[in-house]
């Protein structure tokens, strides 16, 4: 989202009451709503913390490639690793020394493992595209078979491993069936699950990444096997498989086999699948693990009047519609008022989001400036618990929740009072994740990001320092005639 809202709103107090109402197709929840104030107290600007260091910007641009979209970082005792397509750099984290990294053969890595894996949590795993002999790869993330663990500490590889059979190039792989796209790789303790188009794979970090399990399109075992004229019987010709993790030792996988779209939670342990429930048949994602939620698309069933959104709550059985509406509780005296701000109509098509502990921290939009306000909701309710604007700040990115705190970047527009040449500046803040007290300046003077590359940020929070890793096609972005790096560091 390019949210850029500016001028803050006045609401007045008041409390809704929850309603309950069947619809066509089910039961919508519309939740009820807590009285929460308009706007929020802003504090730490004079304390506000500065880039400390950057690693070095790539001169060359941005990467070309299905896996440019992502960055990883995991810090460690004195380091910080940051990972994406181009490969592991470890950096010192007091002033981003070069330490080590790992360059991967073919054409560079599909994904990497958010968080460490081992006992010990000093591994990291990545999955490596595989290259083609006739300079071709595989569109679908076939070609992103090989796993390899790194030890964080001195970059050394400690084991490889293979997902699935060996990649046949590109020419040979577009006959196949059948198609399947995706290429991940979770970390779970010792547990590292990796998928690999159709295939789901089970390893054991600390066993040389022993293979424990391997399953193919785990949701659809009742898939009736089909007879085709030219080539072998597949009972599946599109596939597609999106995890997630989910409670303790859990994914959440959604999948489809061609046309029926299901949900259900792998054990990362044994590879087993539970609580398998179809699903509408859209390309609608997964917006959390636990609660295993999923938004909805489907323009008959979701998006009733009145604003707000719809999302499928799925508990071991069929989905239950819940509707998060836009808080009640600060509506304007009068009847037939609606609240001064919105939800989108749907999550999923690029909305800056988070989910943590069931609850949905997203940007919403004012009647009269859009996406200007940051609220949240509870998934499983659709109760909006709390919904404030912070004057003169405008948020663009939701990162993500460290510590109880909602980490936003924000725009930060001068007082009226600041001399001409003052000009408005990206600032990392954080919101108290349950709505009391004061939102508190993090950062200020981070550079002046585009709006796509904002979009991309990530973050990590160790040892009082908060690590900023953009993706590869960000990378090639200018901004104030500076090529944009590809990790900042804040302290």
């Amino acid at each position: 989202m390019n949210p850029y809202g500016r001028r803050p709103l006045v609401w007045r107090f008041g409390i809704a009451a929850g309603a309950l109402c069947l619809v066509a197709g089910g039961v919508v929840l519309v939740g009820a709503q807590m009285a929460t104030g308009p706007s929020i107290t802003v504090t730490g600007e004079e304390q506000a913390l500065s880039i400390v260091w950057e690693a070095s910007a790539d001169a060359s641009g941005p990467v070309e490639s299905r896996f440019d979209d992502w960055a990883a970082l995991w810090p460690t005792a004195g380091a910080v690793v940051h990972a994406d397509h181009r490969g592991v750099t470890a950096y010192s984290s007091d002033e981003g020394a070069h330490l080590w990294d790992f360059t991967p053969e073919g054409r560079g890595l599909c994904a990497a493992a958010e968080t460490p894996a081992g006992k010990k949590g000093d591994i990291g795993v990545v999955l490596v595209e595989e290259a083609d002999g006739d300079g071709d790869y595989g569109g679908y993330g076939n070609a992103c078979r090989t796993v390899v663990a790194l030890d964080l500490e001195s970059g050394e590889e400690v084991w490889t491993a293979e997902a699935g059979p060996p990649w046949e190039g590109a020419k040979k792989e577009a006959e196949r069936y059948p198609w399947a796209t995706g290429a991940e790789v979770w970390a779970d303790g010792p547990r590292v699950v990796v998928q690999r188009g159709e295939i789901l794979l089970g390893l054991d970090a600390d066993e040389a990444g022993r293979e424990v399990w391997q399953e193919e399109n785990p949701l659809f075992p009742d898939a009736e096997e089909k007879e085709w004229a030219n080539g072998p019987d597949y009972s599946c010709l599109d596939v597609e498989q999106s995890p997630l993790p989910g409670g303790e030792g859990e994914l959440a996988v959604l999948a489809a086999c061609d046309y029926q779209w299901r949900v259900g939670v792998l054990d990362t342990a044994t590879g087993e699948v539970s609580e398998r429930s179809d699903a509408s048949d859209t390309k609608a994602p997964l917006l959390s693990g636990d609660p295993l939620v999923r938004s909805c698309w489907d323009r008959g069933e979701c998006r009733p009047p009145g604003g707000g959104f719809d999302v499928h709550v799925f508990d071991g059985g069929d989905a239950e519609i819940v509707h998060a509406q836009q808080e009640r509780g600060a509506l304007p005296e009068g009847p037939g008022e609606e609240p001064d701000y919105a939800y989108p109509p749907a999550l999923g098509g690029g909305e800056s989001y988070t989910v943590d502990d069931g609850i949905l921290y997203l940007i919403a939009s004012g009647r009269e400036e859009p996406w200007d306000r940051l609220a949240a909701v509870d998934l499983t309710t659709g109760q909006t618990r709390w919904a404030y604007y912070a004057e003169r700040y405008t948020p663009r990115e939701v990162l993500g929740v460290e510590n109880g705190r909602v980490l936003v970047l924000a725009w930060h527009e001068p007082e009226a009072s600041a001399p001409p040449s003052a000009e408005e500046d990206l600032r990392l803040l954080s919101f108290p994740a349950d709505g009391e007290g004061p939102a508190e300046v993090i950062a200020d003077g981070l550079p002046a990001l585009p709006g796509s590359a904002v979009s991309d940020v990530r973050v990590s929070v160790s040892g009082g320092r908060y690590y900023l890793a953009l993706p590869p096609r960000a990378l090639g972005e200018r901004t104030d005639d500076e090529p944009v790096a590809p990790l900042y560091t804040v302290g």
